[in-house]
Order: structure tokens, then C-alpha cells, then sequence
């Protein structure tokens, strides 16, 4: 009889060692699931603002559709006679000067706008005409775009 009572007092010890670990890890995986339901409730927020977002940005884009298109066949129409004339001038019209300043923010990406800088830069361009046609616009860097918009504004 000792000897069984001793296989279970050791088996009994054993178990209340497992109950522990148990106990400790059912803590561990209540903290987990707080924390995980925490981070599941900000995601849901989180997609809620993507989604508002991605719907302005879409509304944004379609907005600025006619404008790109605009844009895209006002260039089809300049020569480089064009850009040749627009170098032959001595002080070009602010509006002259304005349109290229907005160009060269996003073709160049250079924070100096005085026209000095702009016209060496820009008009200085062998392949202007070229590369301002073949320019990718959607691989315009954020703040290229905004410092362009206020510019815009402001006109």
C-alpha cells in the first residue's frame, strides 16, 4: 500500500505541476487574445479609413482626368520651334514663366525656383521637348505634387 501511495503522491505532484503550466499558459493565451482582439478592433477602423481614403483618391483621380488629358494633348501641340522662341526671350510673360516654373517642379524636382535656375535648367534641356513627352507623371513623388498644387493656387 506505501508504495501505491507513493506512485500517487509523485503522479499527484505531477499533475499539479501540468495544472500550473497549464494555468500559466491559458494566462499567456488570455493576454494574447485581449491583444489580438485589440489589434483586430484598430484594423477594422484602420480599413474603414483606407476605404474613405481610397474612395477621395479615387474621386480625386477621375476629377483630374479631363485636366491630365488636357494636359497631355496641349503638349502634342507644342514644337520645338515653340520652346526655341520661348529661349529667345530676354524676360518671358510671368504667365510664360509660371507655366514652365510648375513644369520644372515636376520634371526636375529641384527646390530652386528662381527663373535663373528654372531657365538653365529647363530651357537649357536639349531633349526637353522629348523627355516632357515621355515624362510618367504617376512617378511623381508626393511632395513634388503638393509644392506644384500651391504653386497652381497661386496663379
Amino acid at each position: 500500500m506505501e508504495i501505491k501511495n507513493a506512485v500517487i503522491a509523485d503522479k499527484k505532484v505531477i499533475v499539479q505541476q501540468i495544472i500550473v503550466d497549464i494555468q500559466g499558459k491559458s494566462e499567456i493565451a488570455a493576454k494574447q487574445q485581449k491583444a489580438a482582439s485589440e489589434k483586430k478592433a484598430i484594423l477594422a477602423v484602420q480599413a474603414v479609413e483606407i476605404g474613405q481614403e481610397k474612395a477621395e483618391a479615387t474621386e480625386a483621380l477621375q476629377a483630374a482626368q479631363p485636366a491630365l488629358a488636357a494636359a497631355n494633348f496641349a503638349l502634342t501641340q507644342i514644337q520645338q520651334k515653340d520652346i526655341t522662341e520661348i529661349k529667345a526671350l530676354a524676360n518671358p510673360p510671368e504667365a510664360v514663366k509660371q507655366c514652365i516654373t510648375v513644369a520644372f517642379c515636376y520634371y526636375k524636382n529641384d527646390s530652386n525656383l528662381d527663373w535663373a535656375n528654372v531657365k538653365l535648367k529647363m530651357l537649357g534641356d536639349m531633349q526637353l521637348l522629348q523627355n516632357l513627352k515621355t515624362y510618367e507623371i504617376n512617378k511623381a513623388k508626393t511632395d513634388q505634387a503638393n509644392r506644384c498644387k500651391n504653386m497652381l493656387r497661386a496663379i
